[in-house]
């Protein structure tokens, strides 16, 4: 007996797509379809090869290929997210009592510094994302967190009182996430 085509598709994969939920079940075939794959068809919901053969068109068809995959691109930024983030774990100031372990995430010397050190690290798990198959939704999330990492590690290192001597976490903070930025500004060219 055929599963009913009007049940619930919570927790089942696309047939065609198994990394994509179903939306539905063909209402032929009872295969499950993702949002790629279902056709309405005379208010019906099928399945690409039924709504084909339905058409009168017999020759196969590719099925689309999943959406916009990873590429050495988003590695590479990924990459360089993971850098920024670990140079927050070291000290950005050379003397002081800003040179011990995570003293980039206190505000003694000053705000802009723990909030680059968050925004960094919310530009490195946007990258994880972006792996994990985030999409281009993924990549715009990564580009612009990344861009305010770096908008905001200019700001910390501009902000810091005059007698301060940075060491050269920030800077590698700031050319990591500037060049995820990119990256990822140049990823979402990509067609």
């Amino acid at each position: 007996m055929r599963d009913n085509p009007r049940m619930t598709v919570d927790q089942v994969a696309c047939t065609v797509h198994p990394d994509q939920p179903a939306e539905g079940r063909c209402e032929r075939c009872g295969r499950a379809a993702c949002l790629a794959c279902a056709v309405p068809v005379r208010g019906e919901l099928v399945c690409r090869e039924d709504a084909l053969e339905e058409m009168g068109a017999l020759e196969e068809v590719a099925p689309p290929p999943p959406p916009f995959p990873p590429g050495t691109r988003d590695r590479v930024a990924a990459g360089l997210l993971v850098l920024a983030v670990a140079t927050t774990l070291v000290p950005w100031h050379r003397f002081g009592i800003l040179t011990s372990i995570l003293s980039a995430w206190t505000p003694e010397g000053g705000w802009w510094t723990p909030v680059a050190c968050v925004a960094l690290l919310a530009a490195g798990a946007a990258a994880v994302w972006r792996l994990r198959g985030g999409g281009r939704r993924a990549v715009r999330a990564s580009a612009l967190l990344a861009g305010a990492g770096a908008l905001t590690t200019v700001a910390a290192v501009l902000a810091a009182p005059p007698f301060v001597s940075h060491s050269p976490a920030p800077f590698v903070a700031l050319a990591g996430s500037g060049g995820a930025a990119l990256l990822g500004a140049l990823g979402l060219r990509r067609p």
